[in-house]
């Protein structure tokens, strides 16, 4: 007998037996019932016994964690994984893997590595852990229902090698342990270290009062310039970790979800945060920011008094700013004046005027086919790539085509495209005869804009105008709101004196409960249009995209919903694409919208679906192991689980079903993974046993 498999027998471990399959090597057993003990009637069970293994030469031999009682931290990509252990932890694995007294599977593949630990007894988190990046696996934590082959040889050729004593395996560090208890809070730190996630956009910041006078002291920059970052968050209680990271107070997990920045564009310092804080808003905040959130609960007036001397200083000059500015009293009256008439609102009234205003109201028409009216502000809110700017053009020169506005008064300003982009929508707009402006070209410059257009308004030039703006963005910033109030104050000037605006913005990039794309920034631009659209991907697929407008807010006789279509194929025009553009009719429009409301459930269910798949790859598809270790895995309830798993249930990919039932032993319920290219037309209870026994 091989006295390495006594070795590991003596030393308590439990093995599974794993038969070549034509006379190959494999990692995984494929016959019924390996995670049982092994019996008379289950005779290729696991067995911690090197007497139950006599006949088995040539096999290789997996080691049973879950009856075990150990983890295998398993590193398919050694560099990204050091990488990481190093960003958020204390932790280095090349000690690990150094090591003397570690118990190590070495692979004859390169960059691999699989080192062996005890888990506590009574642990009760035993499962598995699994982190990818691009669809590769960097590292899994294995064990409860799993093994790892710890004798013989490799599939793809060589030994597997036994570095270490078996019957000395050390214990389970604690920050594996960790990430075993609490995998969803280090899934989104493991995923930020490798730059997965989106890096958050950085805080906005409120002008201040008086910062403009010379010799003004900003109390911001003064505190970014005295404390950093990283004073702010230990005094009030979070715990560095790892590289440049922290754990917030109050923490279950030791994930340090917290993690400053250093390349920002402006050079300053700032942290975001994925924990439970304040800090996770979705920016990155800097150190005066950090302490306006945590020590004075979002009060900017208090958190700006931050420093006496400051606040004394600016007070000074804004008092000695505003004396120089103070209006000089009125001359005294030699004699007696005359009493001033009482205020009245009859001298603005504007009666007597409705013959000469109603010469000049403009008659009811549509600029963009049903959805822009003539004399209007409105607005489109529309992601990226959804086609808004496409559409836009399309339905302009539908209308100019139409002979329904003038293309001479039509004025498209495209400000959000690159050279190539702004000469061929150019020769569009030549083709068409209206007229096409960009900043920096030609003199015009965006900041100025709210000055042309009350240069418009003074020369009574704004009647019948039209101005598309592309994108609003360029022209006020959306996230202020005083910024965005004075542009449309100046808007509506614009408007009630005969001109028309259409203003194409972004959406935020998070969808609201319904799944529905919402407009981006503050409300005011919203509130002060005549109509507002979202425009939103309904379906794309087969080289099309299908899109659809719909109204939320409306004066006049507007569509609530318009839907259209246009070809995604590459290496087309841009003429070819604004070609391909056809309008859906009610009954394509809502079969694309039910598509859309299954890829929202979809994605809102993901977290559970994807827990749920994660446990059927690790082969439990009884419907009470599935439910048990979906539950594990992710943390949901089981009767989300049990919902999710209900609605999911099918057999048609399309209208999203994730998985199917097999037949199986007793009429137990028994899932199986439904794949998009293949559904599923009959099983039985022997595919059941195969699924359930696959590698692991």
């Amino acid at each position: 007998m091989d006295s390495r498999l006594a070795a590991l027998c003596a030393a308590g471990l439990s093995l599974v037996p794993i038969a070549p399959i034509d006379g190959k090597p494999t990692k995984a057993p494929r016959a019924s019932h390996w995670n049982k003990p092994i019996s008379a009637n289950n005779p290729n069970g696991y067995s911690s016994n090197a007497a139950d293994f006599i006949g088995c030469n040539g096999f290789n031999f997996g080691l049973y964690h879950g009856a075990s009682n150990t983890l295998a931290l398993d590193l398919d990509n050694v560099e990204l994984a050091r990488k990481v252990f190093e960003e958020l932890t204390d932790q280095h694995l090349a000690d690990w893997l150094e090591n003397p007294q570690r118990l190590e599977i070495k692979s004859p593949k390169a960059n691999r590595g699989k080192l062996l630990f005890k888990l506590p007894e009574g642990f009760s988190h035993a499962n598995l852990r699994q982190f990818k990046h691009n669809g590769a696996v960097i590292f899994e934590l294995r064990c409860g229902n799993c093994q790892d082959v710890i004798l013989g040889r490799h599939p793809d050729g060589g030994d597997y090698q036994l570095i270490g004593n078996p019957a000395a395996i050390p214990n389970a560090p604690a920050v594996l342990l960790d990430m075993l208890e609490n995998w969803g809070a280090w899934k989104i730190c493991l995923d930020s270290a490798l730059g997965i996630a989106e890096p958050p956009k950085i805080s906005p910041c409120k002008p201040l009062k008086g910062e403009n006078l010379t010799g003004y002291r900003n109390p911001i920059k003064e505190f970014n310039q005295a404390f950093c970052v990283a004073d702010v968050l230990t005094r009030n209680g979070y715990k560095t970790a790892g590289k440049d990271r922290f754990i917030r107070p109050g923490s279950e997990s030791k994930a340090p979800a917290v993690a400053i920045m250093h390349d920002c564009k402006d050079g300053i310092e700032r942290v975001y945060s994925h924990g439970g804080d304040c800090l996770n808003d979705g920016f990155a905040h800097d150190a005066f920011d950090c302490y306006r959130l945590l020590e004075h609960g979002c009060d900017w007036v208090e958190t700006l008094r931050w420093n006496a001397d400051i606040t004394q200083h600016n007070q000074r000059l804004f008092m000695q700013e505003q004396a120089k500015n103070a209006p000089e009293p009125p001359p005294q009256s030699q004699g007696e004046e005359k009493p001033k008439p009482p205020f009245t609102l009859a001298q603005f009234s504007l009666k007597g005027r409705s013959s000469e205003m109603e010469k000049t109201m403009l008659a009811d028409k549509f600029v963009l086919g049903r959805i822009a009216i003539y004399g209007q502000a409105t607005a489109i809110y529309a992601k990226p790539n959804t086609g808004k700017t496409l559409l836009t053009l399309w339905l302009l020169i539908q209308a100019v085509n139409a002979k329904s506005i003038a293309g001479t008064d039509v004025f498209y300003i495209n400000a959000d495209d690159n050279y190539r982009g702004l000469v061929e929508k150019l020769k569009l707009a030549e083709r068409h005869g209206f007229e096409m402006l960009a900043p920096g070209h030609n003199g015009f410059e965006a900041k100025l804009f709210i000055a042309y257009m009350q240069a418009m308004v003074k020369d009574k030039s704004a009647h019948g105008k039209i101005i598309i703006l592309d994108t609003l963005k360029k022209f006020a910033d959306l996230m202020d709101k005083k910024t965005s109030t004075d542009f449309m104050k100046v808007g509506r000037v614009f408007v009630t004196n005969g001109g028309t605006l259409i203003l194409l913005a972004h959406t935020n990039k998070n969808r609201n409960g319904d799944g529905k794309v919402v407009f981006g920034g503050t409300s005011d631009i919203v509130d002060d249009v005549d109509c507002a659209y979202t425009l939103d991907e309904i379906s794309g697929e087969n080289g099309k995209k299908c899109v659809l407008f719909e109204n939320i807010k409306a004066r006049g006789d507007v569509d609530t919903e318009a839907g259209y279509t246009y070809s995604t194929a590459q290496g087309q025009t841009y003429q070819q694409r604004l070609d391909s553009i056809e309008s859906l009719d009610k009954t394509t429009a809502e079969q694309a919208k039910q598509e859309r409301r299954i890829s929202e459930q979809l994605e809102k269910d993901k977290p559970v679906i994807d827990a749920i798949l994660e446990a059927l790859e690790q082969g439990n598809t009884l419907k009470t192991d599935l439910v048990r270790n979906a539950h594990q895995n992710g943390g949901f309830s089981k009767a989300r689980i049990n919902a999710v798993l209900n609605v999911y249930t099918g057999v048609h990919y399309g209208k999203g079903h994730r998985w199917y039932l097999v037949p199986g032993d007793k009429n137990a319920k028994v899932y199986s993974v439904l794949s998009d290219i293949w559904s599923p037309r009959q099983a039985t209870a022997d595919a059941y046993r195969v699924a359930k026994q696959g590698e692991n």
